[in-house]
C-alpha cells in the first residue's frame, strides 16, 4: 500500500510540473501572466511538457512549426504533432489548411473539407469558418458560405462572444458583396 501511494504521489507530481511547463509554454507563447513573448521559451517549455508525458503539447509544438517557423519552418514535422494531437479540434484544423493547401502534404482538398466538418461535428465554431471560407472563396457557392457563417454566428451570439460576431457579420457582408446583393 505505500508503495502505491508513492507511486500515485510521484505520478500527481510529475503531472503536476508537465501542467506547469504547458502553463508556462502558453504564457511564453501568447504574452500571458505579464510575461514577454518568447518562442524560444515556449518552444523549450512545450518540450518538456512533453517530455513529462503530457501531449497537449503536441499542438502547440506544431504551431510553432507551422505558423511561427519555429526553430523553422517545418510543415512536416507539424503535420506529425498536430496527428498526435489526437481529437484536439484545433490541431484538426490545422491539419485541414495543411492538407487544404497542400503544406507539407500532398494537396487533398477533400479531406481538408473533412477534418473541418469533423470539427464542426465536435461542435467547434472555426470548423464552420473553415467551411465557410472554401464555399465562398474557392466554389464561389456563396449560398453554402452564408449558411456556414451563419452557423458560426449563431454559435458566436449563444457564447455572447462580441468578437466572433463582428467576425462573422464581416464575413456574412462579404459574401453578399460578392453575390451583388446589396438588398440582404
Amino acid at each position: 500500500a505505500a508503495e502505491e501511494k508513492a507511486a500515485a504521489e510521484e505520478a500527481a507530481a510529475k503531472e503536476a510540473e508537465a501542467n506547469k511547463y504547458y502553463e508556462d509554454g502558453r504564457s511564453d507563447l501568447y504574452g500571458l501572466n505579464g510575461k514577454e513573448v518568447n518562442i524560444e521559451s515556449a518552444h523549450s517549455n512545450f518540450e518538456k511538457t512533453l517530455e513529462l508525458g503530457n501531449t497537449d503539447a503536441n499542438f502547440y509544438l506544431g504551431v510553432l512549426a507551422d505558423w511561427y517557423s519555429y526553430p523553422k519552418q517545418d510543415y512536416t514535422k507539424a503535420k506529425a504533432y498536430y496527428e498526435a494531437s489526437g481529437d484536439n479540434p484545433y490541431a484538426q484544423i490545422s491539419l485541414a489548411y495543411l492538407y487544404y493547401n497542400g503544406q507539407g502534404v500532398d494537396e487533398d482538398k477533400e479531406k481538408g473539407k473533412e477534418l473541418f466538418q469533423s470539427v464542426v461535428d465536435q461542435g467547434c465554431v472555426e470548423g464552420y469558418l473553415g467551411l465557410g471560407y472554401i464555399a465562398e472563396y474557392d466554389e464561389e457557392n456563396y449560398d453554402l458560405a452564408l449558411e456556414d457563417y451563419n452557423n458560426a454566428l449563431k454559435i458566436h451570439t449563444t457564447e455572447n462572444n462580441s468578437e466572433g460576431i463582428a467576425a462573422n457579420l464581416g464575413n456574412i457582408g462579404n459574401v453578399y458583396f460578392a453575390k451583388k446583393d446589396y438588398n440582404n
